[in-house]
């Protein structure tokens, strides 16, 4: 929903891509999309069904079509607004067709969101990132960020270190334990998803998310997200 606002496409009735709608994420997100209030206005579901899944029944979609590495496929997906892909319950080699087709594709007058449900698994290797040691010809602010946001991060952090000290063991006679100090990690930022590490079994994830975001670059008519859920378990019991 945040990212159909970002994209200025809460506000209208939408036609909805979703890969394997009876999968636990899609699902669940189909159910959030019928709970929307009474006024506001009705998406049409496109979607694909899972075949393996037997705890999850299709919901209630306006149609469903067969994907696969035709054309037919693809211009059906490019007749919809947003087009959400959960990328564990897809065909990788596929879906890298089809974004490669969706990347040549003249849209005149109209864009298209895309959206690739993820895994933080793909930044499972990624060092942490720290704050650098500052250096008199050093140059205002980082790469990719300006020296605001750069100093708002590192104060956060030496206030996080601050604390930490704050809270050190004492001693049966009261005094504090020594111990080393420690360097808070900063958090990365949305434009340094390139600096992002995966293991091995991640990699053709990770290639899928790059091929996605790369789109918007050289098709600036779609807007192309990469979202994580997080660690999924139970069903709101």
């Amino acid at each position: 929903q945040q990212l159909m606002k970002k994209s200025g496409l809460d506000d209208k009735p939408l036609k909805i891509f979703i890969n394997n709608a009876n999968s636990y994420i899609n699902y669940a997100f189909i159910k959030e999309l019928r709970a929307r209030p009474a006024d506001a206005p009705k998406h049409t579901i496109v979607a694909t069904k899972k075949e393996s899944s037997q705890r999850w029944e299709l919901p209630s979609v306006e149609e469903t079509v067969v994907a696969g590495k035709n054309m037919q496929f693809v211009n059906k997906l490019l007749s919809c607004d947003v087009i959400i892909f959960e990328l564990e319950n897809t065909d990788l080699d596929e879906l890298s067709y089809v974004l490669e087709r969706i990347n040549l594709a003249k849209l005149e007058d109209r864009e298209i969101c895309l959206v690739l449900v993820s895994s933080f698994k793909t930044w499972g290797q990624t060092p942490p990132k720290y704050k650098k040691p500052k250096e008199d010809d050093e140059e205002e602010g980082e790469e990719g960020q300006n020296a605001e946001e750069q100093e708002e991060e590192e104060e956060e952090a030496e206030e996080e270190e601050v604390q930490e000290e704050e809270e050190e063991e004492l001693d049966e006679e009261g005094n504090p334990i020594p111990r080393e100090p420690k360097q808070k990690a900063l958090p990365y930022k949305e434009n340094e998803f390139h600096l992002r590490v995966c293991s091995p079994e991640y990699q053709q994830l990770k290639t899928i998310e790059t091929l996605a975001l790369s789109i918007t670059n050289s098709n600036p008519q779609i807007k192309a997200y990469v979202v994580c859920p997080g660690i999924l378990y139970g069903n709101g019991e």
